[in-house]
């Protein structure tokens, strides 16, 4: 019985899946990736040397994506003198990048082949296992660590009308949170100098919701309250 493990379980089987690995006799794995040949000259042909077969799918792997990794862990059955096996499927995706996204290559004959043998396309692309290369794990550290001190910083420049109108909004949230007996809060959806500015647009009544919703999810969500 195949053991499927995403994005969802992964942390839960980690600690399990590992002392599998190490107390097994040996183990086999393939992957599943979203191509072969990412053209016609990297096709396998009969008198092609290893090296020359390793070459090809080295090139073709960096052009398609792996979707799954099959996971083959085998154990030795000294009383019925036979191996046991315990397979694992294990779904992976590419992480979307925070400054660029990549792009990968789909080729039609795989993915027919694996729609046909039931792969789940929606579980990998959704729940797989988020990676990155090892080669670029520094480069993706630092990207962590700016867009962190980033998040600190001001997105905006607030005028002080701005920041008037902010922290009374703050403070008004802040005493509807410790207000038990409170039900609904009523916001003004924008400053004055705002609203006169929207006045002039159509639909003013529709703006205005826009600007209520976009306003307070983007700043009090921020915010830390009570202030």
């Amino acid at each position: 019985e195949y053991m499927d493990i995403d994005n969802y379980t992964f942390k839960k089987k980690l600690s399990g899946l590992r002392k599998e690995i190490r107390a097994c006799d040996f183990m086999a794995f393939d992957m599943e990736f979203t191509g072969i040949y990412a053209d016609l000259a990297q096709h396998i042909r009969k008198f092609d040397s290893l090296e020359d077969i390793y070459q090809k799918l080295k090139h073709s792997v960096l052009n398609f994506m792996p979707l799954q990794i099959g996971l083959s862990l085998c154990f030795w059955n000294a009383e019925a003198q036979c191996y046991v096996i315990r397979p694992y499927n294990i779904y992976v995706s590419k992480g979307f990048e925070m400054y660029q996204q990549e792009k990968t290559l789909l080729q039609n004959e795989s993915v027919e082949f694996l729609s046909r043998n039931g792969f789940d396309f929606q579980r990998a692309f959704k729940a797989g296992i988020r990676y990155e290369k090892l080669s670029r794990f520094d480069e993706f550290q630092s990207k962590i660590v700016n867009r962190d001190t980033i998040r600190h910083r001001s997105h905006f420049y607030f005028s002080p009308e701005s920041k008037a109108f902010l922290k009374e909004v703050r403070k008004k949230v802040s005493a509807f949170i410790h207000n038990k007996d409170a039900q609904t809060l009523e916001l003004e959806c924008v400053s004055e100098s705002r609203l006169n500015y929207l006045k002039s647009i159509d639909n003013i009544r529709e703006v205005c919701k826009m600007e209520k919703v976009s306003f307070v999810i983007s700043q009090l969500t921020e915010t830390r309250l009570p202030v």
